[in-house]
C-alpha cells in the first residue's frame, strides 16, 4: 500500500497493489472552513472516497509515467483549487481556508474509470503541454487540439455524471435472497489461541498518576518585612494570601511592632504591605460589604502599625493630625468578637493621635513656623548643612555669571565702539552682507546671557521647607504616601476620573525635575513638591540679550512657587480628603430590579423618620404587601432600636425573611458597627443583656421548627444562623451562650438535612433521560446553598469551638458540605434563573470559614479519623479506610492523604482532601467530576455547556470516572 499526500489540493491518494490489479482510492483531507463552522454538533465525514480497480494489463509503462507526472504536478501546483474570498469588492486568496481537492476527488476519478477506453489524462497533459507553446503552434492547429479537448472533456463529464445518477440509486430490497444464517456466521479459525489467551489475562495495573501539588507555603509573621514576598503571595494566591494579612493584622501586629521598633525600614515595608494589601482586596472583595469591611480594618489596622513606628522615629509627627477621621469606620460590618475588639482598640488609639495634635494638617500647603518641615530642618544639622552648601553653590555661580555678565558686556561696548565712526556701505540696494558697521552692529545686538536662577526660595520658610523636601526623611515619606494612597485612593466613594477645575494651576516643574536641585533630591516618592510657576531656566526669558539689561536681569530669584503634588495621579494634595468615606462600600445595594428598591435609603443608613415609609405608602410595590413595605422601611429607623425591630420582626412574622433583600437588611443591622461609647460598640450594647438575648433566641427556635421541613428557606435559615452568632459575639450570661450553641446545633441539623435531599434529588437529575442542564444546574447550585448555610454554623469566635465541634458526626458534617460545595461550583456556575449575589455571598463567607478552622479541623482528624472517613464515605461507597492520615509537608499543608487499599491489599490508591477548598482526589483526579481545568475550557462549553456532573464508575480496580453515555 502506497500512501500519497497531495498537499496544494488538499488531498491524499492510497494505491493498494493486489495479485492481479490495483485499487487507486482518493478523499480529501482538511473538510472547508464553512462547513466546519456551519455544522452544529459533529462534522460526519465518509472515508474513502471514490475508489477504482485497474488491470495489470490496463497499467502500462505510460500509463505509470502521466500518472505519476500527474501527481507530482499536482503537488504543487495549486491554480484552480486554491481557496479564495472577497474583501472590499475584490477576490483574493485566503490562506487561512483549505483546497478544493476536485482535481484528485472529481478529474483523477474521471481519468481512471475511463482508462484504457479513454485517454483523458493524456488530453490534459497534451493541453498542458499546448498552453506551454501557444505563442509558436498555428492558429489552425491551435483551434483543433482546444476542440479536441473540449469533446474529450464531455465525454468524461458525461460518464461521471452517469456513475453519481447510479451510485445515488439504492439497491433493492429483496429479503428473499438473503442468507441470514450464513452472513451471521463469523468464522475465526486461526483466532483460538489468541482469544483463549486473552480470556485467561489477568488485569494490568493502571499506571497511577502521582498527584504533587505546588508548594505554597502561607505567609509568616517574618514576611511583613519583606513586600515582595506579600506582593508575590497576593498574586499567586490572593483569597489565601489576604485572609494571612487579615489574620497578622488582628492576632499579630502589635508583637510585630514591638519586635521591629527600632528598625526605620519597618515603616516603608508596612506601607508597601498596605499598598499591596489594598491593591488585591479592591479586586477581589468588590461588591461584597462584608469583606470589604474587613478590608477596610486590615489597611487601619496595618496603617495604626505604620503611624506607630513613624512617631517612634519621628517624635514630631505625634503634634500633627493622623487625617484619619474618627468616624471613618462606624459603617463598616463586623460579626466576630475578635474583629470588634480590633476595631474599638484602633478607634481608642486613634482619637488618642486626634486629641494629642496641635499643629493642623502634614498636607497644608500653609507653611508656619509650626510647620512640620520647619520644624524638623530646625532640629536637622544634615538639612541645615545641605542649605549652606546650596547657597555656597549658588554663589560660586554668581561671580562666574558675573564675571561672564562683565565680559561680555566689555565685547558690545566694543563692538558698538567699533561700529560708531563707520558709515554704512551698500553697494546693492537692501544688500547688508557687505556692510561693515551693519555687521559689527549686528553681533552686538545678538550677544545673549543665561540667566541665573537662585536655586531656593526667596522667602526664608519656604526655602526651608524646600531643603527639607529635597531629603524628606524616608519614615515620612513612607507614612504620607501611605496615609494619602489609603485616604484618597481607598477610602472614597466612587474612583473616577476627575475633571481639573480651570481654577487649579497645572504643576509647571516637579522639585525633582529642577535643574538647580536635582542632584540633591533623594529617593523618587509620590507626595513631593511641584511648582504652580515655572522656573526661569523653563520660561522664554532664560537667556536676555547684553543690549537691553543689567546685572539684576541677569541674577534674579527663584521663580518657583511650590505646594504639595502627587506624583502618581498628577494632582495637588492639599484638600483631597474632604469626601473620604466608606459608607457607601460597606452597604449592601438592593438590586434594581427588586420590588424593594425603592427602600434603599433603609439599608443606607439609621437616620431617617419611621414615619417616611408610612408616608410612601402609596408607591408600595404591587409584589409587596404595606405591611412588609413598613417593616422593611422602619427596621433601621434609628440606630439604637434597630435590635428590638428585629426582635418585633421576628415575632410578627411580617418580613418575608426567605428573600435576600430582607436577609441584607438585617445583616447590615445587625453588623454594621455604629458608634463607640467607650469599650462598646453603642448600636449593640443590648446583646449584653440576659433577658434580651433570651427572647431573640426564642424567637429564632421557634421560627427555626416552622421551617426545617422546606429547604426553599435556605436564605431564612443562613440570616438566623447570623444573627445568632453576632448574639454569642457579645453575649456574657452563661445561659445565653449556651442556647446560642443549641441553636446553630438545630440550625445545622436542620440544613445537612437539606443537603442530602438536594444531593439525592441531584442525583436522580443526572440518571434522568434526557438530562435538563437547567435543572441540574439549579439544584446543585441549591446544593451549595444548603452546604454553605450548614457550614455557617460553625462561623463562631474560637473560644467555643470546643462547644460547636465536639463529636465526629461534627467533623463529617464539615467536610462532608465542604466536598459538595467544591462538586457543585466551578467555572460555569453562572444562570440566569439562579441568585448570583446570594451564591457569591454565602460562598464568600463559606471560604473565609475554610481559612479559619482549618487547623481545628486537622487537630480533630489527627485525634480520631472516623469523621473524615465518614465524610468521604458519604459521597464515595467505594472508600474504604487505610493508612493513617497524615498532612504533608510545609508549604502543602492544606493537602491531607491516606492510602486506600482493596479489600484482598492487591492494588492501593492515594487519597488527598484539601482543608481550605474542600476538593478530594482519588490518585490525583478529581472524585465524580472532571477537572476544572477541562469544564472550564472554552471548547467544552461549547460542545457540552455546563456538563460537570458525572456517573461515578470508579471501581477499586481503575479508579477511573467516566462521563455519562449520552454526553
Amino acid at each position: 500500500t502506497l500512501v500519497i499526500p497531495i498537499r496544494a489540493q488538499n488531498a491524499c491518494v492510497v494505491i493498494r497493489r493486489l495479485e492481479t490489479s490495483t485499487i487507486y482510492e482518493s478523499f480529501e483531507i482538511d473538510p472547508p472552513n464553512e462547513q466546519v463552522m456551519a455544522t452544529k454538533g459533529r462534522l460526519v465525514r465518509l472515508f474513502p472516497g471514490p475508489a477504482f480497480e485497474l488491470a495489470d494489463s490496463a497499467s502500462t509503462s505510460a500509463f505509470q509515467r502521466e500518472l505519476s507526472s500527474f501527481l507530482a504536478d499536482m503537488d504543487v501546483v495549486d491554480v484552480g483549487s486554491a481557496a479564495f474570498t472577497t474583501k472590499a469588492g475584490s477576490d483574493v486568496f485566503e490562506a487561512r481556508d483549505t483546497a478544493d481537492p476536485h482535481y484528485i476527488t472529481q478529474l483523477l476519478s474521471s481519468i481512471l474509470h475511463g482508462w484504457p477506453q479513454s485517454v483523458p489524462a493524456n488530453v490534459e497533459r497534451i493541453k498542458s503541454e499546448l498552453r506551454k507553446i501557444s505563442d509558436t503552434v498555428p492558429d489552425a492547429l491551435l483551434s483543433r487540439a482546444t476542440e479536441a479537448i473540449g469533446k474529450v472533456k464531455e465525454i468524461v463529464e458525461k460518464r461521471w455524471q452517469d456513475i453519481q445518477s447510479h451510485q445515488a440509486l439504492s439497491p433493492p430490497w429483496l429479503p428473499k435472497s438473503l442468507d441470514v444464517v450464513q452472513d451471521t456466521v463469523v468464522s475465526l479459525l486461526s483466532s483460538k489461541d489468541y482469544l483463549f489467551t486473552r480470556l485467561q489475562q489477568h488485569d494490568t495495573p493502571i499506571a497511577r498518576h502521582k498527584f504533587k501539588p505546588p508548594k505554597a507555603p502561607r505567609l509568616t509573621v517574618d514576611d511583613f518585612l519583606h513586600p515582595k514576598v506579600i506582593s508575590g503571595a497576593l498574586s499567586r494566591e490572593p483569597l489565601v494570601a489576604l485572609a494571612d494579612v487579615e489574620r497578622f493584622a488582628v492576632r499579630c501586629l502589635e508583637a510585630w511592632v514591638d519586635k521591629h521598633r527600632s528598625n526605620p525600614l519597618a515603616c516603608s515595608a508596612i506601607g508597601e504591605c498596605i499598598t499591596y494589601y489594598a491593591d488585591s482586596a479592591r479586586t477581589h472583595y468588590k461588591d461584597n460589604p462584608e469583606d470589604q469591611s474587613l478590608m477596610f480594618l486590615t489597611i487601619f489596622l496595618l496603617w495604626s502599625a505604620l503611624d506607630r513606628l513613624a512617631i517612634i522615629h519621628l517624635p514630631l509627627l505625634e503634634d500633627y493630625s493622623p487625617e484619619v477621621p474618627d468616624t471613618i469606620l462606624n459603617p463598616i460590618l463586623l460579626r466576630k468578637s475578635e474583629h470588634i475588639q480590633s476595631l474599638i482598640s484602633f478607634r481608642n488609639y486613634l482619637h488618642t493621635r486626634h486629641s494629642r495634635a496641635q499643629h493642623g494638617s502634614i498636607f497644608s500647603d500653609r507653611i508656619s513656623e509650626s510647620s512640620f518641615a520647619i520644624r524638623y530642618f530646625l532640629d536637622s544639622s544634615t538639612l541645615q548643612r545641605l542649605k549652606r552648601k546650596i547657597e555656597t553653590k549658588a554663589k560660586t555661580e554668581r561671580q562666574a555669571k558675573q564675571q561672564e555678565f562683565a565680559s561680555l558686556q566689555a565685547k558690545y561696548k566694543q563692538l558698538t565702539e567699533e561700529a560708531k565712526p563707520l558709515n554704512h556701505h551698500h553697494p546693492q540696494r537692501k544688500d547688508k552682507s557687505t556692510c561693515k558697521k551693519c555687521s559689527l552692529t549686528g553681533k552686538a545686538a545678538s550677544l545673549k546671557i543665561q540667566v541665573h536662577e537662585w536655586p531656593l526660595p526667596e522667602e526664608t520658610l519656604s526655602a526651608k521647607a524646600t531643603v527639607f523636601e529635597l531629603q524628606c526623611p524616608p519614615v515620612l515619606q513612607a507614612w504620607r504616601s501611605t496615609t494619602y494612597a489609603i485616604l484618597y485612593d481607598f477610602c472614597r466613594p466612587r474612583l473616577s476620573v476627575e475633571r481639573k477645575s480651570s481654577k487649579s494651576p497645572k504643576a509647571e516643574m516637579n522639585l525633582a525635575d529642577y535643574v538647580g536641585l536635582k542632584d540633591y533630591y533623594t529617593g523618587r516618592t509620590r507626595i513631593t513638591y511641584a511648582s504652580t510657576t515655572k522656573p526661569f531656566m523653563k520660561a522664554h526669558y532664560s537667556k536676555q540679550k547684553i543690549a537691553n539689561i543689567d546685572l539684576s536681569s541677569v541674577l534674579v530669584n527663584n521663580g518657583m512657587c511650590y505646594r504639595l503634588f502627587d506624583t502618581k495621579l498628577n494632582r495637588w494634595v492639599a484638600g483631597s480628603f474632604a469626601d473620604s468615606s466608606v459608607n457607601s462600600l460597606c452597604k449592601f445595594v438592593l438590586p434594581t430590579s427588586s420590588p424593594y428598591y425603592s427602600l434603599q435609603y433603609a439599608m443606607q443608613g439609621t437616620t431617617h423618620s419611621p414615619n417616611q415609609p408610612l408616608a410612601e405608602q402609596a408607591g408600595v410595590p404591587p409584589e409587596l404587601n404595606v405591611h412588609d413595605y413598613i417593616a422593611f422601611g422602619t427596621l433601621r429607623s434609628g440606630g439604637m432600636i434597630q435590635w428590638f425591630n428585629i426582635l418585633r420582626v421576628l415575632r410578627a412574622r411580617t418580613l418575608s425573611f426567605d428573600r435576600l433583600e430582607v436577609h441584607m437588611l438585617l445583616i447590615q443591622a445587625a453588623m454594621e458597627t455604629g458608634n463607640l461609647e467607650g469599650q462598646e460598640l453603642e448600636w449593640h450594647r443590648v446583646l449584653q443583656q440576659s433577658d434580651f438575648g433570651v427572647a431573640l433566641l426564642s424567637e429564632i427556635d421557634e421560627l427555626l421548627s416552622s421551617i426545617e421541613n422546606n429547604w426553599h428557606h435556605i436564605v431564612t435559615l443562613q440570616t438566623m444562623v447570623i444573627l445568632t452568632s453576632r448574639l454569642l459575639a457579645c453575649a456574657e450570661d452563661e445561659e445565653v451562650v449556651d442556647r446560642a450553641c443549641s441553636t446553630l446545633r438545630a440550625a445545622r441539623a436542620i440544613a445537612f438535612s437539606w443537603v442530602d435531599q438536594l444531593a439525592h434529588d441531584l442525583d436522580d437529575t443526572k440518571d434522568s433521560e434526557p438530562q435538563n442542564e437547567d435543572t441540574s444546574n439549579l439544584i446543585r447550585q441549591r446544593v451549595c446553598l444548603a452546604a454553605a448555610t450548614c457550614r455557617t454554623t460553625y462561623d463562631v469566635d474560637s473560644c467555643y469551638f470546643d462547644r460547636l465541634i465536639i463529636s465526629d458526626e461534627d467533623i463529617n458534617i464539615f467536610i462532608q458540605c465542604a466536598i459538595r460545595i467544591r462538586d457543585n461550583t466551578g467555572p460555569n456556575t453562572s444562570m440566569a434563573n439562579v441568585p448570583l449575589v446570594e451564591l457569591s455571598l454565602f460562598l464568600a463567607r463559606d471560604r473565609r470559614l475554610s481559612q479559619e478552622l482549618a487547623s481545628t479541623v486537622w487537630m480533630r482528624c489527627q485525634t480520631s479519623r472516623t469523621g473524615i472517613d465518614s465524610s468521604i464515605l458519604a459521597v464515595w461507597p467505594d472508600y474504604r479506610p487505610g493508612s493513617e492520615w497524615r498532612q504533608l509537608p510545609e508549604g502543602k499543608e492544606r493537602w491531607l492523604t491516606s492510602t486506600m487499599s482493596r479489600a484482598s491489599g492487591s492494588l492501593e490508591s492515594r487519597v488527598h482532601y484539601n482543608i481550605l477548598d474542600g476538593s478530594l482526589l482519588i490518585d490525583g483526579k478529581p472524585h465524580g467530576r472532571l477537572p476544572s481545568s477541562i469544564i472550564g475550557h472554552p471548547i467544552y462549553v461549547r460542545l457540552l455547556g455546563d456538563v460537570r456532573a458525572l456517573k461515578s464508575n470508579i471501581s477499586m480496580n481503575s479508579m477511573l470516572t467516566e462521563t455519562p453515555e449520552n454526553t
